[in-house]
């Protein structure tokens, strides 16, 4: 038998190796140094990463629950810390969300689109829940942030308008036509809103910055659907410059990148 199955021996010598940087583990029972632990455990992290895989394979359904629980219950906080934190670390974020888009946009892109239809009847029940339980608060969100930004919205839109008449009546009326023809479902903006928040979608898909628009990505015309899994947050400045282009396409004439499409 290994001395240290035994509680009290292991913790008597693990006292005594402390001073030369390693200890025994509980499980394995190996000595390892302290680094191979994380703070106050006595497993090591191959041990304990090996009792949470266990743990949560046996449970998962359960701990998803709880998790989800959580979220509902603690969503204006954990917006709000998302939030303050979006504001003391934007320039870092997006420095980062940057370089990961353009080192893994076909990556992206793929991961997108296998998880919005593997999850996609989850997704749906969510979100009618979510927006059953919240719909006034959703509400009020929305007409807070309109009332916050109302000049600064209508301004931009205004020089929008008045720089491209002909584009808004001709795109307005292909538009109509190809939504008509795409939708594959119907959802509002609350469903939109959720499901952006469910995927972490939180800034522009295309550079990371503050998004204004909701863009769909596969353009309809290039045979993308109507749905919340083609449409995702982009800025002005990147949804106008994309236009109806193809993604993989945009952001490779945007970075000089050479990606292949999905």
């Amino acid at each position: 038998m290994n001395m240290f199955a035994d509680s009290k021996t292991r913790r008597r010598v693990n006292k005594l190796l402390k001073s030369s940087g390693v200890k025994a583990c509980s499980t394995c029972y190996v000595v390892r140094s302290l680094g191979q632990f994380r703070t106050r455990q006595p497993l090591c992290r191959g041990c304990q990463d090996e009792y949470l895989a266990t743990r949560y394979a046996a449970n998962a359904e359960q701990i998803l629950e709880q998790q989800r629980e959580y979220r509902r219950a603690n969503i204006e906080q954990r917006r709000e810390y998302d939030r303050e934190y979006y504001r003391t670390n934007a320039e870092q974020l997006r420095e980062k969300k940057r370089e990961y888009y353009q080192a893994n946009t076909t990556k992206v892109l793929e991961q997108q689109r296998k998880y919005t239809q593997a999850t996609a009847e989850q997704r749906s029940e969510y979100g009618r829940r979510y927006r059953q339980e919240n719909a006034e608060q959703i509400d009020e969100q929305r007409y807070r942030y309109r009332q916050a930004n109302r000049e600064e919205l209508r301004e931009k839109n205004r020089e929008w308008k008045q720089a491209n008449p002909d584009k808004i009546r001709t795109n307005n009326q292909r538009r109509r036509a190809r939504k008509a023809a795409a939708t594959v479902e119907e959802f509002t903006a609350a469903d939109l809103l959720a499901y952006w928040d469910e995927i972490g979608a939180y800034g522009c898909v295309y550079c990371g910055g503050a998004y204004e628009h909701a863009d769909h990505v596969q353009p309809l015309h290039l045979g993308g659907v109507h749905s919340m899994a083609n449409i995702l947050p982009a800025c002005s400045e990147c949804n106008l410059s994309k236009n109806a282009k193809d993604p993989v396409e945009y952001v490779n004439a945007r970075y000089g990148l050479n990606l292949e499409s999905p």
